[in-house]
């Protein structure tokens, strides 16, 4: 099975878990995820299963959305309704026009310090599993980027947001820092996953709804990157050259009994097929003045 699943995680798992579970449900080889949620957190999640998990690194998805919903007056220590409370803070009236003024300050170049229980490595070892111990690390500051912010509704201890922002953005830290901008401790109470790059919530599949075995809707792999069709005789010129990250995709063009057209544009991932599967990819590179070069290739087997 090569397929990309688009998964809509419920709230109360882990990303592993529904990856894994699926693999099963599905008899799957092989299934990775490319991008984890918290366990609170709802929403978009993309299953590669079999040779396709080799194309999670260059997959794009750079930019992503979220629906969060802000909780004022306390702080936890996981930054989510999860944790225990640390800190209380009086609440007072939030108007519209200076949350506004807050959540502009935040849009550009955002720096942070990433949550406590959160999965980057320290030592070799995540965060989150020193926070359960007690122990205190010290997480190195992040740079993300923040698109837009958009205010969907304001109550009188809670408001809503919708967020674009770069990969790996911890939007829980984001949360944080908005609370003490407005001199509020703040945390998040509900969080979901709009879209990740060209992932889309619209074209996710219900998690229960597949276990329960109703058919679910595959993402084309036609959708992500441009593929080419090719043949075992090809493949067999590219697996003998000696470097595969200086292929010279032209010569060997020539040496192939078939027919095989391949776009030389810049910036584009080319997927190698036999029969629809994928069995490689190419990403072709050029010089400064915008002449082919040579290939960078992978192959899947």
């Amino acid at each position: 099975m090569n397929k990309i699943l688009i998964v809509n995680k419920p709230c109360g798992l882990t990303t592993a878990y529904v990856a894994n579970k699926l693999k099963k449900f599905y008899n799957a080889d092989k299934a990775g995820h490319s991008g984890t949620l918290d366990p609170l957190a709802t929403g978009v999640v993309v299953i590669f299963f079999g040779r396709l998990t080799k194309l999670i690194p260059f997959v794009q998805e750079q930019v992503k959305a979220y629906k969060v919903k802000v909780l004022l007056g306390i702080q936890t220590d996981t930054l989510d309704i999860s944790g225990s409370i640390e800190a209380v803070s009086k609440i007072t009236d939030i108007r519209l026009d200076k949350l506004n003024l807050v959540l502009k300050s935040f849009q550009g170049e955002y720096r942070y310090v990433p949550p406590r229980y959160s999965a980057i490595k320290i030592e070799g070892m995540s965060a989150y599993k020193y926070a359960r111990k007690g122990k205190k690390v010290s997480l190195p500051e992040r740079v993300s980027q923040i698109y837009s912010i958009l205010v969907n509704d304001i109550g009188k201890y809670t408001f809503d947001l919708e967020v674009r922002c770069s990969k790996g953005t911890y939007i829980r830290s984001f949360v944080r820092d908005v609370g003490l901008r407005l001199g509020l401790n703040a945390t998040v109470c509900n969080l979901t996953r709009l879209s990740s790059g060209v992932f889309d919530i619209k074209d996710s599949n219900d998690y229960f709804s597949i276990l329960k075995g109703n058919k679910a809707n595959f993402f084309k792999i036609d959708d992500i990157f441009r593929t080419l069709e090719t043949n075992s005789t090809f493949i067999g010129l590219l697996r003998e050259c000696p470097n595969h990250k200086e292929v010279p995709l032209l010569n060997l063009l020539d040496k192939s009994p078939n027919d095989i057209g391949i776009e030389f544009e810049k910036d584009i991932y080319i997927v190698l097929t036999i029969k629809q599967s994928p069995v490689g990819l190419i990403h072709n590179k050029f010089d400064r003045c915008g002449r082919y070069t040579h290939s960078h290739v992978k192959l899947f087997y």
